[in-house]
């Protein structure tokens, strides 16, 4: 193994840049593979030993608690290394096994990765003599220089393999930035027999060289000729690929046993890859498809009317308490960037008309529940953009309350035919264009190309806008059906993929048919394949699968299919002044550019209206393959 002295004085561009001592937490990362156990004397017992093996005159050996194993029992298992006092890391002849049971959690038809993960019922230690090796699943020598060329989103193809687009999307969103490409060479050290790999440490929040193999992962039984399935284009993203698995970090953010297929077989978070890639915590944004109606028991309703009833039940009311809270429900609902437009619109801004609007409720409720449970019942979630069930919905609904015996006033009718109005469709035209404030932001977005949106989705994109411009990495989660936050049938559109993670690479905007400014967000699939592409469809556009991995999502879709965002921190390449010269010298025709930029910090931070904003953790969704 290198010294540190060794390791500065070779740079090589094809072997990559990272610097370290053996001073460093330097650990061995190898990842367990699948296996049997054997028997090469027919008396000696397979022994699974609980505890790790010892140094005991000058030899390895495991003592205490054990477990008999069969022949032929199939585990998964890695060398185990032990360090000396010197901090080398030594074999020391025995393997770390782990029993398991194959299951398909979080299998997608549509993702051919999905649904290869494990569970690991036991591990231990057991003698290398004692473990047969399968073909199926294996991993050959890399015998070139891990980067052939300068590094690039263009190497990363995920194959079908194991579930990790979660952390070949963040690995893209790096690559995306200036300095990125930087960025990965200076994470990363070949020598003659091992790559080292600089990551963080979830639990100690410290950088960790992990040591892996040169060799890549094949897989045998489903390319009996090549072994390939993994389709990565340069040796090292199957080093990096090896480097986190061996971290052992799983889905949930808690150690277990280092595997492809306990790690990845069940896919996992991107935030969490971009925090062990980077060593800071990215900012989560959960995409909120609400819309806030006058009638619906959501979040406005819901919180104004627990407000009032807590009030009126609480307090012995006076012309002075009356005052204040009305004060503080009409400052929280007139600052409150989800419900000021509904609260101006409906209720001119009056909060009296709140109220009528609440006692009126209380009296549906009262006379008629089942009309009351209709009035009240959740705004459809896709109702983001304009559902036109929803608008007849209502204008029947309007029909049927100025034909009721309930006496209603005036005010009520207004407050409800003024929603009416709010939703209605706003379809552009050349004979009859938009108006200026209605192509800035409306209540109930258009349809896609018409360049209408929210304020909502006006302020999710200046954040991904502002976030891209200062070179931070970002990438974007679809829903996953099974825990409900998927937005979209599954064969609603072709090329975009529920429970799949995907890099935001850039934004544009271009001017539409209609003169108005469509915003677009450009996302790279780590597939490396497979995307969706746009064709005119009487006014509006119409999503189609296209093979390109790469593509522009409207703003309108992005944000009907898109549940959560992952936006890191701002790449900060720190390499000294030697160093960079160092790398200059040895720099192949591609040569890096942009070494000694400081990135901008990302200072506009998200903020989720849930759970704890600085904590990527609280309550994650985990996301598919």
């Amino acid at each position: 193994m290198y010294t540190g002295k060794q390791l500065r004085e070779e740079l090589d561009a094809k072997k990559g840049f990272l610097k370290f001592d053996m001073e460093d937490n330097i650990i061995d990362a190898s990842v367990g593979i699948e296996a049997q156990t054997d028997r090469f004397t027919y008396h000696g017992a397979i022994k699974l030993f609980s505890n790790p093996p010892t140094l005991q005159n000058s030899k390895f050996v495991c003592e205490g608690n054990f477990t008999s194993l069969d022949k032929k029992t199939n585990i998964l298992a890695r060398p185990f290394y032990s360090k000396n006092k010197s901090g080398e890391l030594i074999y020391t002849g025995y393997m770390h096994v782990a029993l398991y049971e194959i299951n398909q959690e979080g299998l997608n038809p549509d993702l051919p990765e999905s649904g290869k993960g494990v569970t690991i019922k036991d591990e231990g230690y057991i003698q290398e003599s004692h473990v047969s090796f399968i073909n199926k699943f294996n991993h050959k020598n890399v015998d070139k220089n891990i980067f052939e060329t300068k590094p690039s989103i263009n190497d990363i193809q995920q194959g079908s393999a194991f579930g990790d687009c979660f952390l070949l999307a963040a690995i893209n969103a790096i690559l995306s930035k200036k300095g990125g490409a930087d960025y990965i060479m200076n994470m990363i050290k070949q020598d003659k027999q091992h790559a080292y790999v600089k990551l963080f440490d979830l639990d100690t929040q410290t950088p960790v060289i992990c040591r892996v193999s040169l060799s890549e992962f094949q897989n045998y039984l489903e390319n009996p000729k090549t072994g390939s399935i993994i389709q990565h284009n340069q040796p090292w993203v199957h080093i990096l690929e090896k480097a986190y698995a061996g971290m052992g970090y799983g889905p949930d953010g808690k150690k277990q046993y280092p595997s492809f297929r306990t790690i990845y077989g069940k896919g996992g978070h991107p935030e969490q890859a971009l925090y062990v890639l980077t060593g800071h915590k990215p900012v989560l944004h959960s995409i909120n498809r609400a819309v806030f109606t006058p009638w619906n028991d959501d979040f406005i309703m819901g919180f104004a009317r627990l407000k009032w009833q807590q009030y009126t039940q609480d307090n012995q009311r006076t012309e002075q308490l009356d005052k204040e809270y009305i004060n503080k429900i009409e400052n929280y609902l007139s600052t409150s960037q989800e419900n000021s437009l509904i609260y101006e619109k409906l209720f001119k801004g009056k909060i009296n008309h709140l109220f009528t609007w609440l006692e009126f409720i209380n009296k549906i409720r009262t006379k008629d529940y089942n009309y009351y449970k209709n009035l009240v019942a959740p705004a459809p979630l896709s109702s983001q953009q304009f559902d036109t069930a929803h608008y007849t919905t209502i204008i029947n609904e309007l029909k049927r309350l100025n034909g009721e015996l309930l006496n209603i006033n005036q005010e009520v009718k207004d407050i409800l035919n003024s929603y009416a109005n709010l939703i209605a469709p706003k379809s552009p035209s050349a004979n009859q264009p938009l108006q200026e404030n209605e192509t800035q932001s409306v209540y109930i977005a258009g349809p896609t190309g018409t360049g209408q949106y929210t304020t909502y989705q006006h302020r999710i994109f200046e954040t991904i806008k502002n976030a891209l411009e200062n070179n931070c990495p970002i990438t974007c989660s679809m829903g996953n059906n099974q825990q409900g936050d998927a937005f979209y049938e599954k064969d609603e559109v072709q090329g975009l993929y529920a429970q799949h993670v995907y890099t935001i690479l850039d934004y544009r905007v271009e001017q539409n048919s209609y003169g108005i400014d469509s915003k677009y967000l450009v996302l790279a699939n780590p597939w490396g394949e497979k995307g969706v592409s746009y064709i005119d469809n009487h006014g509006t556009l119409k999503l189609l699968l296209t093979e390109k991995g790469q593509f522009k999502l409207d703003l309108n879709d992005f944000t009907r299919f898109t549940s959560k965002l992952q936006i890191g921190t701002s790449l900060q390449i720190t390499a000294t002044k030697d160093h960079l010269q160092q790398n200059k010298q040895c720099l192949l025709e591609n040569q890096i550019k942009d070494s000694s930029s400081t990135c901008l910090k990302y200072k506009k931070l998200i903020h989720d209206n849930r759970g704890d904003k600085n904590n990527f953790t609280n309550n994650p969704i985990k996301l598919g393959v």
